[in-house]
């Protein structure tokens, strides 16, 4: 319990700091790489506080890519591993949350009202002209966390705004040793964190699988999740077998 209380201290000092500092540079006009060195540094910071083994399969894409995977939990946006600067979709709702916004602000985060064709359109552009700067758009199209090792339905409107478009899409499948630190529900963020990061290491695997286009958005939603289903199951299978 007392190496989660000192993590507790330094995971959302850490995380302050770097939404600060992120935001500082942001206003002062400086380029998203020099942001994005920021971010780089505070995930870096995450896994060593939190002593985070991550096992990587697949091919890493070399230059910006539509990202999709699923969703476990807070930690999920420091587990994908990148060759590119990234920027994340999310709903517009986060955008309010303390830190997490202005993080999410400094980060040029695409906020999408799901509901909304209109919004669903504009992320569509924002997304072509992030992959023009050569960075790399990740997207969580579960819209929250689960516990797994199953997905939840994918939300179908990000997939109907790239069908057609000819982009890419690549999809993710992450799965942590600890089921429990899905971050699901009604659990509270200090409970939660005090209860599931007291543990000496983060064991976690990462997939990436083959590039996904296609016309249709229904079948694009289909073959991604599909895919990273696949996966979890598989990879907690095999967190299952190594635990005996």
């Amino acid at each position: 319990m007392l190496l989660a209380f000192i993590r507790l201290i330094f995971f959302p000092l850490t995380t302050f700091l770097a939404a600060v500092f992120g935001l500082l540079f942001r206003v002062l006009g400086l380029p998203h790489k020099v942001v994005y060195a920021i971010f780089n540094l505070w995930s870096k910071t995450q896994h060593l506080i939190l002593n985070v083994k991550v096992e990587t399969y697949g091919h890493i894409p070399e230059n910006g890519a539509i990202i999709m995977a699923n969703h476990r939990s807070y930690l999920d946006v420091v587990m994908i591993p990148s060759k590119t600067p990234v920027v994340f979709v999310a709903k517009a709702s986060v955008r309010k949350w303390p830190i997490v916004g202005w993080g999410g602000d400094a980060m040029r985060t695409l906020w999408v009202e799901r509901s909304s064709q209109e919004s669903r359109k504009k992320t569509r552009n924002a997304i072509i002209d992030r992959l023009n700067d050569n960075l790399s758009v990740i997207i969580f199209p579960e819209g929250t966390t689960s516990v797994g090792p199953k997905v939840l339905e994918f939300k179908p409107g990000m997939f109907h705004a790239v069908a057609g478009s000819g982009l890419e899409i690549i999809p993710v499948a992450i799965e942590y040793e600890n089921p429990n630190i899905a971050w699901v529900g009604k659990d509270t963020f200090i409970p939660h964190f005090l209860r599931e990061f007291g543990a000496w290491r983060t064991k976690v695997k990462v997939a990436f699988g083959d590039p996904v286009r296609g016309d249709d958005g229904e079948a694009l939603r289909n073959q991604v999740q599909g895919w990273i289903e696949s996966q979890c199951l598989k990879f907690r299978e095999e967190f299952d077998q190594e635990r005996g």
